[in-house]
């Protein structure tokens, strides 16, 4: 199937892809506009006046799919090139690359249960080409364990389990708060190298009848055996918490 997408000023988007029981596969070219705060500001803290050309990306990716009773996995990889790239440089000035960036990400997406038990997991490796101004960890992974089931003779659904998130170290893009967006951090300043870390969450959801009430325990593992971690240069994550909550509908 072939989509074609425009809007005024020159940005569109194009679409061609092929969805089969067993793959999936698809091409994706978009030329989009800067952003009229990437083209002119005038404040206090930061002024400029740029003349940038749209942004190009191309894609195509590949999925895989395996479902059986109690296995679903899905293989995938994906090629996105881009150019002509609108960043903040270190000077929290925007900024449009001259040279072409290049991702190639694989990854997995999988679920496995066994009678009530389920685990869940989406990991994914990113290798960045090109220029040096777009920065993610290479590995990144988001995992679920839990019960899943109901109680009672069906009078209560229940879920519980735990959430993890993990991602590999790496130089995190730095935050502006006068100018209200991310920016290059500086490779020279050792702080803006953010460790790699283990952020796991305990949860409770449960329904009844038309109630849902859920139960969350973040950041189960602070001080186990590192007090915290850092998001961001200079700004960390959330500490331990707990937060409760109730949706109830009152009609059918």
């Amino acid at each position: 199937m072939i989509k074609t997408a425009y809007v005024l000023g020159g940005d569109y988007l194009a679409n061609a892809d092929y969805t089969s029981k067993y793959v999936d596969l698809g091409y994706n070219r978009i030329s989009y506009s800067p952003t009229l705060y990437q083209l002119t500001n005038y404040n206090n803290n930061n002024r400029w006046s740029n003349n940038f050309n749209n942004t190009l990306s191309d894609m195509v990716y590949l999925k895989g799919k395996l479902d059986r009773k109690n296995i679903h996995l899905h293989p995938m990889v994906s090629f996105n090139s881009v150019e002509k790239l609108i960043y903040y440089d270190t000077e929290v000035m925007p900024t449009q690359s001259p040279n072409s960036i290049q991702f190639l990400t694989v990854g997995l997406i999988g679920k496995v249960n066994w009678k009530s038990i389920y685990f869940e997991d989406h990991i994914k490796y990113t290798k960045i080409t090109g220029a040096d101004i777009w920065r993610v960890p290479e590995i990144f992974n988001q995992a679920r364990v839990y019960l899943y089931g109901p109680l009672f003779k069906k009078a209560l659904l229940l879920q519980m389990g735990f959430d993890f998130t993990w991602k590999s170290s790496y130089y995190a893009n730095a935050y502006a708060p006068g100018a209200h967006t991310y920016y290059l951090s500086d490779k020279s300043n050792s702080f803006n190298y953010v460790d790699a870390y283990l952020v796991t969450d305990a949860y409770i959801n449960a329904q009844i009848k038309r109630a849902l009430i859920f139960l969350k325990l973040t950041h189960v593992n602070m001080n186990l055996p590192a007090p915290g971690y850092v998001i961001t240069p200079y700004y960390t994550g959330m500490p331990r918490s707990f937060e409760f909550g109730v949706k109830w509908l009152f009609y059918d």
